[in-house]
């Protein structure tokens, strides 16, 4: 597992730079390298929000695929929850008919996806605001402060005006 911030440099500077898409290439080949040596016969590259904010998406997604050498796609936002979702229910007791709620916290985009078991995702939203996006833009200060965290609780609520996710018996939170 890396972190490498790439939600704070789309935040500051509206793409990833050249320096971080280096060592995200690097960081992508080696792990191919060892999904490889582990015996992985199928490798695809599926990339998440930066992909889709950066204003360089499509030159990360081709420099992933170079280093992977291996498919390599941008998920949409609604592509990016169903996974999510389906993930999430694959490893949770909850029985097939109950509506379930699944968010999906990232770096740089948040999902919220309802269904059941049994008959998949039926309503999802992205937003674009993650935990990376959330801290670059106003919870830089370790640690944040009241000023710090009500601001961001005020952005988070302008984020969610306006959804209106179905009712569900239960919610899992994935990021």
């Amino acid at each position: 597992r890396e972190m490498l911030l790439l939600g704070a440099d789309i935040e500051q500077h509206g793409e990833i730079p050249v320096a971080k898409l280096d060592l995200t290439e690097s960081v992508v080949k080696r792990f191919a390298e060892d999904a490889r040596s582990a015996g992985a016969d199928v490798l695809e590259i599926l990339i998440a929000s930066p992909g889709r904010q950066a204003g360089n998406g499509a030159l990360l997604a081709q420099r992933l695929e170079r280093a992977s050498e291996s498919r390599t796609r941008i998920l949409t936002a609604l592509e990016e929850g169903h996974l999510a979702f389906l993930g999430a229910l694959s490893c949770a007791g909850v029985a097939g008919r109950h509506t379930i709620a699944v968010v999906d916290v990232g770096g740089g985009s948040a999902q919220i996806v309802t269904g059941t078991r049994k008959g998949g995702p039926t309503w999802a939203r992205s937003i674009d605001l993650g935990s990376q996006r959330l801290t670059s833009r106003i919870l830089s200060e370790d640690p944040p402060g009241a000023p710090a965290i009500s601001t961001a609780r005020i952005e988070v609520d302008r984020y969610l005006a306006g959804l209106d996710p179905p009712p569900a018996r239960a919610l899992l939170a994935v990021g």
